[in-house]
């Protein structure tokens, strides 16, 4: 007997979906006095789409079209009546869609943290706010240790006096600050 193979969850969902295009749109402008144009656009077609992967967070699809359009204008003036008609080329379009959608924190959840200096503590158990304006201007404040509040918070006493002692006894000389493990 063969080996018996399963269809994997994503290909399950996969669905061809296949239909006409027919977009009729109408109009009436004065660009002028005395003077109304009265428009319409048509478009015919079929389009179709194809999802290959259908998963709550990955959707991959292709999708495509193949129509035409026309359009005309009929021009009311004091000199009477004039109708325009057009008609455009087949046109024909092709797209490939991939979308994901991914899990929160990471870079975003990073940026909108609270950052703060445990190596300045304020009176009361409170942190002043990360990093300092320049290292000359800054005389009396050392190289500051910044870590999110929530981490802060967790931390024992003796943990945050090493981490700020590992943080300064290596050189931040340079233009970027060394990164020193909490």
């Amino acid at each position: 007997m063969g080996k018996k193979t399963s269809i994997p969850d994503y290909l399950k969902k996969s669905k061809f979906k296949f239909g006409p295009e027919i977009n009729i749109t109408k109009g009436s402008s004065n660009p002028v006095p005395n003077v109304k144009v009265d428009t319409e656009n048509r478009y015919y077609g079929v389009k179709g789409e194809y999802n290959i992967i259908d998963t709550d967070d990955t959707k991959l699809k292709i999708t495509g079209n193949v129509g035409k359009g026309s359009g005309r204008a009929d021009i009311s003036h004091p000199g009477g009546k004039d109708t325009f008609k057009g008609q455009g080329d087949l046109q024909k379009q092709f797209n490939i869609i991939f979308s994901k959608k991914f899990k929160s924190g990471g870079l975003t959840k990073w940026f909108n943290e609270k950052w703060v200096d445990i190596g300045a503590p304020k009176k009361g158990g409170r942190y002043q706010e990360c990093g300092r304006k320049s290292a000359s201007s800054s005389k009396g404040r050392k190289y500051p240790k910044c870590v999110p509040l929530a981490k802060a918070t967790q931390m024992t006493k003796s943990q945050k006096a090493s981490a700020v002692a590992r943080k300064r006894s290596v050189s931040n000389a340079g233009p970027k600050p060394t990164n020193v493990r909490t």
